[in-house]
């Protein structure tokens, strides 16, 4: 940064990439003022608890030290997203929801950090552009490499940025493989990492490696999409219906997951192994009535086991959605092969929107690099259950519950055929 005007810095997972970008803040605050430094991140809760939680720690343990040396602090008033001097020497932290908010700032000593970049808007990026019109301006654009495409790809490939790769294997903990510095990537997790999410996969390739994942156009849902569906904060949700979403199993590997999303945010997850049907079916019902009151949509995966759970809801009062995976597409047949192609295509359509949030990491393990095709109909097909399994060496029941209970709560139409199996959807209130 000192020798480059604009710095790009794709990192793997648990580097400190954050904590560095503190560290610039200060360095280039404290040794060229009188300056302006201008931070962001995608959302308002990284920019103000993640990197300026550590702006707000780095300077106080700062001025501790000197003053314990008789040296003095180093000036400025510290606010939460704000440390300024004066009026033309001072650092804030922005959200991106007002990209104009990043108009306006102009000083000959000129700092701006986009922490977590790959997920600041394109608009932002070009803002931001306008800031650096004088000599001494620097950027810092850091973060996990998510997506083959937009202005931080792009910024890494160009020539006028200087880029610095630093992936989780060359943390100090991975090369020594000693805990010695208590928070940073460790070598065990890089290890299972290796081992659960593949060499070659897209997340370990962006997690560990710090490298752009190679998605091609027969990825079905982008990482850099389900990155930012896990930073978006779950949560009770206004209104709305409630969709419940139960991907079956009985004994075995394969566990029984429960997932209740409510505004497209997830609510609550269940997930369990070595339970009967009967026990399944209760705890559905049992999560549907902490939803009392409300439009609750049940979806569950009719297929083999799943059947005896819809028959045991019904028993109960409720009229689950019998979602037959194999069973013909029911919104639109002449596109796809299957409802299972078209309950992953649907979810898909769902992230691209952004309006999916509150899921957790294994949700974006089960979802991320399932390819698409066509098959000899021309029809859309999604990459079997079994090749995902045995490609990642478990099944991926979050994923699918998850998608179950985002179709229940929107997407699933009243009042016809399901799938093939003959069973029809009503609303119902508990």
């Amino acid at each position: 940064m000192r020798d480059n005007r604009r710095t790009a810095v794709p990192s793997g997972h648990g580097v400190g990439k954050t904590f560095v970008a503190a560290d610039a803040l200060l360095w280039f605050f404290h040794g060229f003022g009188p300056c302006i430094v201008v931070t962001t991140a995608p959302t308002w809760r990284q920019v103000k608890t993640l990197l300026w939680g550590e702006v707000r720690g780095q300077f106080k343990r700062s001025e501790r030290r000197l003053e314990e040396m008789g040296i003095g602090g180093f000036g400025g008033i510290l606010k939460e997203t704000e440390l300024r001097r004066d009026d033309r020497w001072y650092a804030v932290g922005l959200s991106t929801a007002e990209p104009e908010r990043f108009q306006g700032y102009h000083s000959p000593r000129m700092l701006v950090i986009f922490d977590e970049a790959p997920g600041v808007r394109e608009c932002v990026w070009e803002a931001a552009e306008g800031l650096m019109t004088s000599e001494h301006c620097r950027m810092l654009a850091i973060g996990n490499p998510l997506s083959p495409g937009g202005p931080f790809y792009e910024a890494c490939r160009s020539k006028i940025w200087r880029t610095i790769r630093v992936p989780a294997t060359e943390s100090p903990n991975a090369v020594s493989g000693a805990d010695e510095w208590p928070g940073l990537v460790t070598r065990r997790w890089v290890d299972e990492r290796r081992d659960v999410w593949g060499e070659g996969s897209s997340l370990f390739r962006s997690r560990a490696l710090g490298e752009f994942p190679e998605e091609g156009p027969d990825t079905l849902i982008a990482l850099s999409l389900l990155e930012r569906a896990m930073d978006e904060a779950g949560g009770e949700a206004s209104g709305g219906s409630v969709g419940i979403g139960a991907d079956v199993a009985r004994f075995g590997d394969d566990r029984t997951v429960i997932t209740a999303v409510r505004g497209g945010r997830v609510v609550r997850r269940v997930a369990m192994r070595g339970r009967d049907l009967m026990d399944t079916a209760s705890r559905i019902a049992d999560m549907a009535r902490e939803f009392a009151g409300a439009d609750v949509r049940i979806a569950v995966d009719d297929t083999g086991l799943g059947g005896g759970v819809t028959d045991k809801l019904r028993e109960l009062g409720l009229d689950p959605l019998a979602m037959n995976f194999g069973g013909r597409a029911l919104r639109n047949p002449d596109r796809f092969e299957r409802l299972r192609d078209e309950l992953w295509w649907n979810g898909r359509e769902r992230f691209r929107e952004g309006s999916v949030g509150g899921i957790n990491e294994e949700d974006v393990e089960d979802l991320s690099g399932v390819k698409t095709g066509y098959s000899e109909s021309g029809r859309v097909r999604i990459e079997a259950k079994a090749d995902i399994k045995s490609r990642r060496g478990r099944s991926p029941d979050s994923g699918e519950s998850l998608l179950l209970a985002l179709w229940a709560e929107r997407d699933a139409p009243p009042g016809i055929e399901l799938g093939g199996s003959g069973r029809t959807r009503r609303n119902f209130e508990l």
